[in-house]
Protein backbone atom coordinates (compact mmCIF):
# COMPACT_ATOMS: atom_id res chain seq x y z
CA UNK A 1 0.00 0.00 0.00
CA UNK A 2 2.77 2.45 0.84
CA UNK A 3 4.47 1.76 -2.50
CA UNK A 4 1.24 2.72 -4.27
CA UNK A 5 0.94 5.84 -2.12
CA UNK A 6 4.56 6.77 -2.90
CA UNK A 7 3.84 6.54 -6.65
CA UNK A 8 0.98 8.98 -6.07
CA UNK A 9 3.26 11.39 -4.24
CA UNK A 10 1.77 10.59 -0.84
CA UNK A 11 3.52 9.72 2.39
CA UNK A 12 3.35 6.31 4.04
CA UNK A 13 0.42 5.27 6.15
CA UNK A 14 0.94 5.75 9.86
CA UNK A 15 -0.75 4.38 12.94
CA UNK A 16 -3.05 6.88 14.60
CA UNK A 17 -3.10 6.36 18.38
CA UNK A 18 -6.39 8.28 18.67
CA UNK A 19 -8.05 6.18 15.97
CA UNK A 20 -6.69 2.99 17.54
CA UNK A 21 -8.19 3.97 20.92
CA UNK A 22 -11.54 4.80 19.32
CA UNK A 23 -11.62 1.50 17.44
CA UNK A 24 -10.76 -0.44 20.61
CA UNK A 25 -13.48 1.34 22.60
CA UNK A 26 -16.00 0.61 19.85
CA UNK A 27 -15.00 -3.07 19.71
CA UNK A 28 -15.30 -3.38 23.49
CA UNK A 29 -18.72 -1.72 23.40
CA UNK A 30 -19.97 -4.10 20.72
CA UNK A 31 -18.52 -7.14 22.51
CA UNK A 32 -19.99 -5.99 25.82
CA UNK A 33 -23.45 -5.90 24.30
CA UNK A 34 -22.99 -9.28 22.55
CA UNK A 35 -23.56 -7.52 19.24
CA UNK A 36 -21.81 -9.95 16.94
CA UNK A 37 -23.58 -9.56 13.59
CA UNK A 38 -22.36 -6.09 12.77
CA UNK A 39 -23.69 -4.45 9.63
CA UNK A 40 -25.73 -7.22 8.06
CA UNK A 41 -29.22 -8.45 8.62
CA UNK A 42 -31.80 -10.30 6.59
CA UNK A 43 -32.06 -7.35 4.20
CA UNK A 44 -28.28 -7.26 3.76
CA UNK A 45 -27.81 -3.88 5.37
CA UNK A 46 -28.41 -2.52 8.85
CA UNK A 47 -28.99 0.89 7.23
CA UNK A 48 -31.83 -0.49 5.08
CA UNK A 49 -33.42 -1.91 8.23
CA UNK A 50 -33.06 1.40 10.09
CA UNK A 51 -34.59 3.33 7.20
CA UNK A 52 -37.51 0.94 6.99
CA UNK A 53 -38.07 1.15 10.75
CA UNK A 54 -38.16 4.95 10.63
CA UNK A 55 -41.00 5.09 8.10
Amino acid sequence: MNAFRARQGLGPLQVSPALTRAAQAHAEDIAGRSFTQYGLGRSGSIWVQKQAASR
